[in-house]
């Protein structure tokens, strides 16, 4: 029969289980802010991505809906 159960101090049990601790790391706080912040900072360059895509696609359809010419853009000789 095994012994009592040890759980980890109740400070270290919030921290994620997959984050090695090396010495002169950040702790796992620092990690996780570090993490969530390069994630907020992708999320916002996602959405201006699709923000403006959508802004071209409305350019474009208002122009198609009052015929107004869009010149096709001209290829460079390297894209072929």
């Amino acid at each position: 029969m095994k012994g009592p159960k040890r759980y980890p101090p109740p400070e270290s049990r919030a921290a994620s289980k997959h984050v090695l601790v090396y010495p002169n790391w950040m702790s796992a706080q620092r990690y996780h802010e570090y993490q969530e912040s390069r994630a907020s900072a992708a999320r916002a360059a996602h959405d201006k991505l699709n923000q403006e895509a959508d802004r071209h696609n409305a350019f474009e359809e208002n122009a198609r809906k009052h015929n107004i010419p869009i010149p096709k853009k001209k290829k460079e000789p390297w894209e072929d």
